[in-house]
């Protein structure tokens, strides 16, 4: 998408989205049934892309009434205005191994450029659980959407921003602090700000802590579920794009289940640029 910037060089947008409904360990049912009807992914001259999916059964205790994602790239190429990249990603009535149910969970992210800079502002607004139970028991998870922030000042790659940096650290020491967590789970929380700084890799959650878990079983965002397996909730990866996953199973017997999920970013480039590759951006959690 050409830009108006306002100077004299000539700029264009590179969107970047995509979405899916569930993703799975390679051998289980859903990644052969589901999978191509549960993957869209938006073009990097923006526009619209849409699919729902009516109902799905795995056969093996994996289901869901509806699903729904969009794509979406859009803005104003004049000057004073910005540009929106938009990933939503919907389940409706998931019932995974009547061990983890919702009514919904909703996955959005969006991001706005700037013309003139490369860093976009993002919001998570729309992601929600509405009725999320775990083994039974109707949980609360306490959302932080806010987790990353106002657009960092001076075009600052948000992967280096060290208010979005001194958060994350601030959820790790709460994960680490939490009663009855074991001493190798503690380790996995001990976490380094500058080492992602220089990977250019956050991963956090905009789950603070679950409310009405049971007892014992509650850390940060992740439940663990006695015989099952864990539940992490709201996981947030921020490199060169915002990825979201509100709902991450690792079970002890069907492994791996995560969705729905929803990422997005754009890249303001050279006009002469073409691909995702294009030159202009400043690092992890700007550009790309």
């Amino acid at each position: 998408m050409p830009l108006d910037s306002g100077g004299d060089a000539a700029l264009r947008h590179l969107f970047h989205a995509h979405a899916y409904i569930l993703n799975s360990d390679p051998q289980h049912p859903l990644a052969d049934n589901l999978a191509n009807r549960s993957f869209i992914r938006l073009p990097e001259s923006g526009g619209f892309r849409s699919q729902f999916v009516d109902g799905y059964n795995s056969g093996d205790g994996v289901s869901f009434k509806s699903a729904y994602m969009h794509v979406a790239g859009t803005g104003n190429a004049k000057a004073g205005y910005g540009v929106t990249t938009l990933a939503t990603s919907v389940i409706t009535g998931l019932n995974v191994h009547d061990m983890v149910t919702a009514d919904i969970v909703f996955a959005q992210v969006s991001t706005e450029h700037p013309l003139a800079g490369y860093v976009p502002s993002v919001t998570f607004l729309g992601t929600r659980f509405e009725n999320l139970r775990i083994a039974g028991r109707e949980v609360e998870p306490a959302l932080d959407l806010e987790i990353c922030g106002s657009r960092p000042d001076g075009d600052t790659p948000y992967v280096r921003d060290s208010g979005f940096l001194g958060r994350v650290s601030r959820q790790n020491e709460q994960m680490r602090s939490a009663p009855g967590l074991s001493d190798s789970a503690r380790e996995q929380y001990h976490w380094d700000s500058s080492a992602a700084a220089q990977e250019g890799k956050v991963e956090c959650s905009l789950v603070n802590n679950v409310g009405n878990a049971a007892p014992g079983t509650s850390y940060g965002h992740i439940v663990e579920v006695p015989d099952y397996g864990t539940v992490s909730l709201g996981e947030l990866t921020v490199t060169r794009a915002f990825n979201l996953t509100p709902l991450s199973i690792k079970s002890h017997g069907s492994g791996k289940f995560r969705g729905p999920h929803a990422m997005a970013n754009g890249q303001n480039g050279p006009g002469s640029g073409s691909g995702s590759g294009s030159s202009g951006g400043s690092g992890s959690g700007g550009g790309g």
